[in-house]
């Protein structure tokens, strides 16, 4: 058997890739009591660790172990490549805890240290037993490579919790990840195990029965949403049937079809419009607030085929799903509606002039690395939105200057930028209100610019847009305000809009203010009107223009709140448009930092807080030192 890594999924070849699933699989049959090993080594050895003599703490760190060894482990079998992980939530969580503790991050790290230091003896044993000695020394220093580059990133993930800089740095050849006492500790485990039984005794294997349950779990809340009216109504938006296969598992797939016949799974021989494969732990997370599935395709954790844009819209609504109660009865979850304070608000403030000079530096381009890339099977398979090499100007002044960037389905996108750097004339492209001197402009795969009129009033539907100050009718009240779309652009009955309005009105928190004329609303209540009016048409694709502007920093952190739950309960893709860099933080699924009319960098948010370029890491902070200088 060869050693030798090859361009893949994985970075390794299939018969590498092969024996490497059998080790993590054998790995897993002993997680638990490993990781029970591996805890108490890191309270023995790390003093301020050791400080602590409480269950909790101890139980702590095991779970802080325990998911960053099955994240490794489960990227072994599902050929997933070191550099797409996910910093487990758990492991956030724990370094928050001992932050709250008062442990330092140079402790953190230390326990890292020690970790690795036990976890690899423990993985070159089980090599061991499987590979050939001549090939062993090679693939051993492939796995640690693999080991250090996703510990690198999670520990660079984690130096953002301490907003520390990673003056830490070491490379996988320092001594403090191979330390005497962490070798030692693997060995005393290694002949415990030898002694004790496998947990699996002839049965499944613990990673099988892991990947079945993910399954069954998965199943379980799509049948369990299928029996809510409400939430079968706001999936099948997605209008799509998609393949589900695990790359762990690859027997275990299923379909998932989102129409108008329902909401339901099936056998994985129906025939479907699209496919995915993901690992059974990121099916779990498909449930959890802190994973993003469009940035794991974008980074290939996950492989797709055909228009998964579609599925991507309703992925909010799925995360949002729970298995159904113990007797049987379907729990939605809270579907309570966020109430903000009615009081008048105050106007927000832009940047300090340090952050402005910043941004000056900024205009020459220095740092513009650009836009995330992923590149599409089809227009509008991937991207809820794609402009490309786009140019705007008006006379002399060039507003967008080869703007070129995506927009995923399914998240809340944040572009940030100060006034004047492009953003309004970006929202009037998107639309159709304006059209590029050059390049293009798609929205779900259609090229704006070339659409008939009837095809572009059509695209404007699939748009809700709620404007900087609400931009409501005076002469309506709020109910007639929010009524009036769907008396536009709809034929339906006066008693359909009611309760459509109705519903919109209560998600936002002004139910009893339906009466009201714009006159008698503040400046966070008209937010809120314009935003039930944003929504009463299902729009795919709702667009934020500086929600923020007139609000104090409380409403503001309100009206952000209320965003994301309604985003949660009803999916597609939002856009929040601002300069607001403490709403971006709060709100942000995906950043986007444009400048001068051109994308200095995008990504998912733990990308963008923890960027090496020097622009951005200054400008999401608001240091007003760093490398760009004020001059």
């Amino acid at each position: 058997m060869s050693a030798t890594a090859t361009p893949g999924t994985s970075g390794f070849s299939p018969e590498v890739h092969q024996v490497l699933r059998d080790v993590a699989t054998s790995v897993l049959e002993y997680g638990d009591p490993l990781c029970d090993a591996m805890a108490r080594h890191l309270h023995e050895q790390v003093i301020e660790l050791g400080g602590f003599t409480d269950k909790q703490a101890l139980a702590q760190t095991r779970l802080s172990c325990w998911v960053n060894v099955q994240e490794i482990l489960v990227m072994l079998r599902a050929g997933i490549p070191a550099t797409a992980h996910e910093t487990p939530q758990e492991a956030l969580d724990y370094a928050r805890s001992l932050q709250a503790r008062g442990v330092g991050f140079t402790s953190l790290v230390r326990a890292y240290q020690l970790g690795v230091g036990m976890f690899g003896p423990v993985l070159a044993a089980e090599l061991s037993r499987v590979v050939e000695p001549d090939a062993l020394a090679q693939l051993a220093v492939d796995i640690q490579a693999f080991v250090w580059r996703y510990i690198d990133r999670v520990i660079e993930r984690l130096s953002e919790e301490f907003a520390t800089e990673r003056d830490w740095r070491s490379g996988p050849d320092d001594p403090g990840w191979s330390e005497a006492t962490s070798i030692e500790a693997a060995q005393k485990f290694l002949d415990w195990l030898a002694t004790t039984p496998s947990p699996s005794r002839g049965g499944p294997t613990v990673a099988r029965a892991r990947a079945e349950r993910s399954v069954n779990e998965f199943r379980l809340r799509i049948d369990g949403a299928s029996a809510d009216p409400d939430l079968t109504h706001r999936l099948a938006l997605a209008n799509t049937t998609i393949r589900i296969g695990l790359a762990d598992e690859p027997d275990l797939a299923f379909t998932l079809e989102l129409d108008d016949n329902g909401v339901r799974t099936g056998d994985a021989s129906a025939a479907v419009e699209s496919e995915m494969v993901v690992a059974s732990i990121d099916l779990d997370r498909l449930f959890e607030h802190g994973f993003n599935l469009a940035m794991a395709i974008a980074r290939g954790r996950v492989l797709v085929k055909g228009p998964v844009r579609k599925f991507l819209r309703v992925v909010p609504i799925v995360r949002g799903l729970q298995l159904p109660a113990a007797d049987g009865a379907w729990d939605p979850g809270d579907n309570g509606h966020t109430k903000l304070p009615d009081d008048e608000d105050e106007q927000a403030t832009g940047f300090d002039p340090a952050t402005q000079a910043v941004l000056d530096k900024a205009a020459e381009y220095e740092l513009h690395q650009g836009a995330m890339k992923y590149n599409e099977e089809s227009p509008g398979y991937y991207w809820s939105i794609q402009c490309n090499n786009v140019h705007k100007a008006f006379g002399t002044n060039v507003v967008l200057n080869g703007l070129t960037v995506g927009i995923p389905e399914g998240m809340i996108t944040v572009i940030l930028g100060p006034s004047g750097t492009g953003k309004s004339v970006l929202i009037s492209h998107l639309i159709g209100l304006m059209f590029p001197d050059i390049g293009d402009v798609r929205v779900h795969g259609q090229d704006v610019a070339e659409l008939r009129m009837s095809e572009l009033l059509d695209l404007r539907k699939k748009f809700g847009i709620l404007f900087q100050d609400g931009a409501l009718f005076g002469s309506m009240n709020v109910y007639d305000n929010v009524a009036f779309p769907l008396r536009q652009h709809t034929n339906k009955s006066e008693d359909e809009i009611a309760a459509i309005v109705n519903q919109r009105l209560a998600e936002v928190g002004l139910e009893a203010a339906w009466y009201r004329s714009p006159g008698e609303l503040s400046g966070g209540m008209k937010k809120r009107a314009g935003f039930a009016r944003a929504l009463v048409l299902n729009p795919d694709i709702v667009m934020f223009d500086e929600p923020d502007s007139g609000l104090d920093p409380v409403r503001t952190a309100l009206l952000c709140e209320l965003i994301e739950k309604v985003h949660a309960e009803h999916g597609g893709t939002y856009i929040v448009i601002t300069h607001n860099i403490a709403a971006a933080r709060q709100i942000a699924e995906y950043i986007v930092v444009l400048w001068k009319g051109r994308i200095v960098q995008s990504g998912d948010k733990d990308d963008m807080l923890t960027s090496p370029n020097p622009f951005v890491r200054q400008f999401l902070a608001g240091r007003p030192r760093g490398p760009l200088g004020m001059d």
